[in-house]
């Protein structure tokens, strides 16, 4: 220890010692105050807890020393600085495939035969959250037409449209409509997905096809 220091504590004095007595002694003490708080008060404790006492009345809490007490009036709570490990959720990683088709796509029921094939997409194996959405447009100057949208995985079922009146134009103007599909589907393997439509002087333009692959489907 600093000779100074030593003869600063014989004096009991602060006021006789020098400037640069004055300073060691006013550090050292600070360094040797300080290290001893720490150690005394050790929150949490050296296994890892953290004790605190609750009050039975008022509900406050109130984090205490691991040598410490709780008062009468009080329960003892003590908890873990670090919980257990919880079970790995998802990945939360996605992967998505799109398709944009502008068209327009002519789906008379006559041209081509059967219902004509607007948007295709292949996907690899996996389960899929799918989307898909295009404008349906009516091409008669004079009367209401219908139109028929399947959005087909490969399985039985298909997600589709019923059964849509749109009006005829006015004025010259196009008579269109939104149409969305939905649905989900899990390919075991890698698959298409397939957008049909049809409907007598109808067209379909800006066809937008989105899949997105997840975990699982619940």
């Amino acid at each position: 220890m600093n000779r100074e220091f030593l003869l600063s504590i014989n004096k009991f004095r602060f006021g006789s010692l020098s400037g640069r007595a004055r300073r060691i002694f006013v550090l050292t003490t600070a360094t040797v105050l300080l290290t001893a708080i720490i150690a005394f008060a050790a929150i949490p404790g050296a296994d890892g807890v953290i004790n605190s006492c609750y009050h039975k009345n008022g509900g406050e809490l109130r984090i205490i020393d691991s040598n410490d007490q709780c008062k009468a009036n009080e329960e003892p709570l003590s908890f873990n600085q670090t919980g257990p490990q919880g079970p790995a959720g998802p990945s939360g990683m996605s992967q998505v495939y799109s398709l944009r088709a502008p068209g327009p796509f002519y789906v008379a029921n006559t041209y081509p035969y059967g219902d004509p094939l607007v948007a295709t997409r292949d996907v690899p194996a996996g389960s899929y959250v799918i989307d898909v959405k295009l404008t349906a447009v009516n091409g008669d100057l004079y009367n209401k037409q219908n139109i028929f949208c399947n959005l087909s995985t490969g399985d039985t079922a298909a997600a589709s449209l019923p059964d849509a009146a749109f009006a005829y134009q006015v004025n010259g103007d196009e008579a269109f409509a939104s149409v969305q599909l939905r649905d989900n589907y899990t390919f075991s393997e890698p698959g298409t997905i397939k957008v049909f439509c049809r409907g007598q002087t109808m067209s379909v333009k800006d066809v937008v096809l989105t899949a997105i692959k997840v975990d699982s489907i619940q």
